[in-house]
């Protein structure tokens, strides 16, 4: 239960004299005498394994045990910190659930409370009922994908306050007309928040759709948090954009320069870099002869002119350096910056010699053989998919928002 709203985990068993008769049947049946006996007592053990596996089942004769939202059953999967999905599931009938006047009452001991509201039991124009509810504790951010099966259900994904327990927003809900209700919340899913899943029938012209509800929810970690789970992600520590497989865009500048050898030194007569994205920043510099220039590219620039280089000569020995980098702009292809690109020359017969190419971690100016660092992993074919149907379905999600 949670403290406050908080929810303590529960398992069924069968009545242990049932457990002790069924060892006895099993004793009884290995004597090879007495073969009617043993037909007999055949007849029992079945009709007592019969029993017992009904008492596995969820009841109607009473509301299932996370009816209430106070009483809502936590997944403990939703508190790993590894990198591959995780899921749980649950079977319960909803026959006897109900829909709460006040999402406080009753409270987690089922004692009468109040001061919540009534619960919301709308989603894109359909009505539900007869709800149950489960809580997501993430300790990573992460992307869920919630699947009920049985009846026509609404399926809603809510954020609530850890301190007063009460909804403060709606991520989303879904609607299916089918038996299975299979709803994909990719992003959201943030880390050290508090989360509860309401599920619930839908009304139709018969009443409120009830009974044998199995409930699945996959967990699928995002450590680097850019709404892509790591199991379909190519960069899983570095936050990117689906177009590049979950990484940030690699820059790929190409320097332009005309060079005239004095003697084993280099003059520059152009240094141009092109192929920059808009908004970038572009450092050059010669180690150790002091020469270096910073430009901030236009917002529509695709090449800068490094015009302090210019008539300048570069003694032998000595390094051009040059860094592309671009910022974080918080929404579009370049929402988490990208990877930068860094070239070097040295300086050698009157030329400035082989190119040497790295790259560069968002926000580095530190040169990188690969980026990331451990390479690009590929990403699974199913969770791409499921990224796909999630980022489809992203504006229908939105426009259903709920706030209390």
């Amino acid at each position: 239960m949670r403290s406050a709203g908080e929810v303590r985990r529960r398992c069924r068993r069968a009545p242990r004299m049932v457990v002790h008769a069924s060892a006895r049947i099993r004793a009884l049946t290995r004597r090879p005498t007495e073969p009617v006996a043993r037909a007999a007592v055949f007849v029992v053990a079945m009709l007592l394994w019969s029993a017992a596996t009904a008492l596995g089942q969820p009841s109607a004769t009473v509301p299932p045990p996370n009816d209430n939202y106070l009483q809502s059953t936590v997944i403990p999967q939703s508190m790993t910190t590894g990198t591959q999905p995780v899921s749980y599931t649950d079977t319960e009938n909803t026959t006897l659930a109900t829909t709460q006047s006040d999402l406080f009452n009753p409270d987690i001991n089922g004692q009468p409370f109040g001061g919540a509201g009534p619960e919301p039991v709308t989603c894109d124009g359909a009505t539900y009922g007869n709800t149950i509810w489960y809580d997501l504790r993430p300790k990573i951010d992460a992307g869920v994908e919630m699947i009920a099966t049985g009846f026509p259900t609404a399926i809603a994904l809510y954020q609530y306050s850890i301190t007063t327990s009460l909804i403060t927003k709606r991520i989303g809900c879904q609607v299916s007309q089918s038996l299975t209700n299979d709803f994909p919340v990719l992003t959201d899913v943030i880390k050290g928040r508090r989360y509860t899943i309401q599920i619930g029938g839908l009304s139709t012209a018969s009443g409120v759709q009830s009974g044998l509800l199995q409930f699945k929810l996959i967990f699928y970690p995002d450590h680097d948090g850019d709404g892509i789970p790591d199991v379909a992600d190519s960069c899983p520590t570095v936050p990117g954009v689906r177009r590049f497989d979950g990484c940030p865009p690699s820059i790929q500048a190409i320097p332009r320069f005309g060079a005239t050898a004095e003697g084993s030194a280099a003059r520059l007569d152009l240094l141009r870099v092109d192929l920059i994205p808009g908004g970038a920043r572009v450092i050059a510099r010669c180690v150790p002869c002091g020469i270096n220039q910073t430009i901030q590219a236009g917002p529509h620039a695709s090449s800068v002119t490094m015009t302090a280089f210019a008539g300048q000569t570069l003694p032998a020995g000595d390094k051009l350096e040059i860094w592309v980098t671009k910022r974080a702009t918080g929404s579009g292809l370049y929402q988490y910056g990208a990877f930068g690109s860094f070239i070097s020359y040295t300086v050698n017969g009157g030329t400035l010699g082989e190119r040497v190419l790295r790259c560069l971690m968002p926000g580095s100016l530190t040169p990188q053989l690969s980026c990331p660092p451990q390479g690009r992993k590929k990403p699974s074919a199913r969770t791409d998919a499921l990224v796909t149907t999630a980022a489809a379905r992203t504006a229908a999600v939105v426009t259903t928002e709920w706030r209390p």
